[in-house]
């Protein structure tokens, strides 16, 4: 009798397991099928960036661990790979620590004002990617050099360069890819989000359907 009940239990569970993957699995061809059709799609995404970074214009001597945030919302056209509309973008401001030289026989740098990594000012489009244009802002910072030696100590002025942060826009198809089946992505328990690393920069993407 034990036997038997044990049987049946492992019966019905297979057969829950079985029902539970053809539920999901046409869940997951709606999914494919609805972001298919899809001909507008609006993004929120939010870029985080946690690395190393060179905070003294350059200047190796100025060296340090940097994170920095931008939320950017925009609806965009997957057939042409362009932005509808006007996006909106959200900088946060950087945060630095872990201050060092290149040289670990030196001092570290010592900031006399903030270094902000990227101030993202305007989105634009260029064959098919999407272009972050922005600015990076390096303080007034003292750094030593040499230190082979006789040290050098220096003040190295502040500086506003441009730069631009190129990247490509993902399909919402990403959210039906099986775990494991797309290096650096990470899809939500919820299937609302996905979230892809590359370099020090990790880029989340929530997409609902415009139309």
């Amino acid at each position: 009798m034990v036997r038997r009940t044990a049987a049946i239990g492992a019966a019905a569970l297979a057969f829950t397991a079985i029902a539970g993957a053809q539920q999901a699995a046409s869940q997951n061809a709606g999914e494919i099928a609805r972001w298919t059709a899809a001909k507008v799609v609006h993004y929120h995404m939010v870029g985080v960036y946690d690395g190393p970074a060179v905070i003294a214009y350059r200047e190796p001597a100025g060296q340090a661990t940097v994170t920095d945030r931008v939320e950017i919302d925009l609806d965009w056209d997957l057939k042409a790979n362009a932005i509808v509309g006007e996006p909106t973008i959200v900088n946060a401001v950087s945060e630095v620590r872990e201050l060092r030289n290149e040289h670990a026989s030196c001092p570290p740098p010592a900031l006399n004002g903030p270094y902000d990594h990227l101030t993202v000012k305007t989105l634009t489009t260029s064959g098919g990617a999407l272009e972050l244009k922005g600015i990076r802002s390096f303080p007034s910072i003292r750094v030593v050099t040499g230190c082979q030696g006789v040290q050098e100590p220096r003040t190295i002025r502040p500086w506003d360069q441009d730069v631009v942060e190129r990247m490509v826009v993902p399909s919402p198809l990403m959210l039906a890819a099986p775990a494991h089946s797309v290096p650096n992505l990470t899809v939500s328990a919820d299937k609302g989000s996905f979230t892809i690393k590359g370099g020090a920069w990790t880029w989340t993407y929530t997409p609902t359907l415009v139309n």
